[in-house]
């Protein structure tokens, strides 16, 4: 989870800090609204055209890291891009040769299954419940 934390913050960091171009997210209907763990410290906001992620580091200082999809997504040499279906969501994002996924399921229409892919890893799940 930690490594996870830190990548997309990262991954925050240098989307804030360059332009680029804008692929454009496309969430389906089905997840769109605002979805959180039991503990409120991962909070996932999908609109039509946008993810945010929202984590809580309440191990740390306590303080929240807002993560924009659709704003990092213009970092030249880092694209974003979504696929959906009626039960999945995912969202991969690429710099040069590393690559993440973060999939989401729907279990029921209020839960969520999330996952992090990456090098072969999977983190997850982490239940999110419709807020």
């Amino acid at each position: 989870m930690k490594r996870s934390c830190v990548f997309l913050i990262v991954v925050f960091i240098v989307f804030s800090a360059c332009g680029g171009f804008a692929q454009g997210l496309s969430p389906p209907a089905w997840i769109l609204g605002t979805w959180a763990d039991e503990f409120g410290a991962n909070t996932w906001v999908f609109s039509e055209k946008n993810a945010l992620y929202r984590v809580w580091a309440r191990y740390t200082d306590g303080s929240v890291t807002t993560i924009d999809f659709a704003e990092g997504n213009r970092l030249d040499g880092v694209s974003v891009f979504d696929e959906a279906t009626s039960s999945a969501y995912v969202m991969t994002v690429r710099e040069g040769s590393v690559e993440m996924q973060l999939r989401f399921v729907r279990t029921s229409d209020g839960n969520l299954e999330s996952y992090r892919i990456e090098d072969e890893a999977t983190e997850g799940p982490i239940i999110l419940l419709k807020q």
